[in-house]
């Protein structure tokens, strides 16, 4: 008799791959998991993640379509395809038209050197269709505030002003940093902005003073990683994106 062995490391090393951009080996494991659970709805929202990013759009759609009929309510195989359906209407589209390579820890925080941050003033009906999680984008500090642009020079939105205003104040002492697009979803923009250099006059200066608390990181953490693996946040997980800053750190 055949019997199938389960891996319960097999969903994990599909968002571990999925974190690294190896779309094409995540997609793999997740056909994997599906021939001993073909109705696995998370198993099969990683692999439309997957196929989206590799390109594959039709064999997406069929599969999200599947989604939906085994789980009617299920928002993010809803939102994934109207994300293919704007794909499609793409003019000239290429077939892999950008992979997303996430770096390991990109989406982790180091207390005091990277935090999330939502962005203000985003244009209304942002589209997500050439924006995915894990791209760099570009952080262009002006006088009183540090405005965010994705690689195509696309304005995405305003970094919240008064984190802005720190780090301008820093990038003027010499210090660097860089931004990673968590997600989008409609007019809400997501960023994990991570302290790069941090000049030797500032030495004893955090970048980020912050009162986040452990449930809020974990919760934080888990939404990021469904987040690039083929789930998007929930409102919940959302609110945990909030800066929790405390005011009068932020004014020093």
């Amino acid at each position: 008799m055949d019997v199938k062995i389960k891996d319960a490391n097999l969903p994990k090393q599909a968002i571990d791959l999925a974190l690294s951009g190896e779309w094409l080996e995540a997609a793999n494991i997740n056909r994997t998991i599906l021939l001993d659970d073909d109705d696995n709805t998370e198993a099969l929202n990683r692999l439309a993640k997957a196929l989206m990013e590799l390109g594959e759009l039709s064999e997406c759609r069929e599969i999200l379509c599947r989604v939906i009929s085994l789980a009617p309510y299920n928002k993010i195989a809803k939102k994934n395809l109207a994300r293919v359906d704007e794909m499609d209407a793409i003019p000239n589209r290429s077939k892999s038209s950008k992979k997303s390579v996430v770096e390991r820890g990109s989406f982790i925080e180091d207390s005091g050197k990277s935090a999330t941050v939502n962005l203000e003033n985003c244009p209304e009906n942002i589209s997500s269709v050439e924006l995915l999680s894990g791209d760099q984008v570009v952080l262009s500090p002006k006088l009183s505030c540090i405005e965010v642009y994705s690689n195509e020079s696309q304005f995405l939105g305003v970094v919240d002003r008064r984190i802005g205003r720190r780090l301008i104040k820093l990038i003027s002492g010499g210090n660097a940093y860089e931004a990673t697009l968590i997600g989008v979803d409609q007019s809400r923009v997501a960023l994990m902005i991570r302290e790069t250099y941090r000049a030797p006059g500032l030495s004893n200066v955090s970048s980020f003073p912050n009162k986040i608390n452990t449930d809020q990181r974990a919760q934080l953490r888990e939404g990021l990683l469904r987040s690039v693996a083929g789930t998007d946040l929930d409102d919940g997980e959302r609110g945990a994106l909030e800066p929790a800053f405390d005011d009068a750190e932020w004014d020093e």
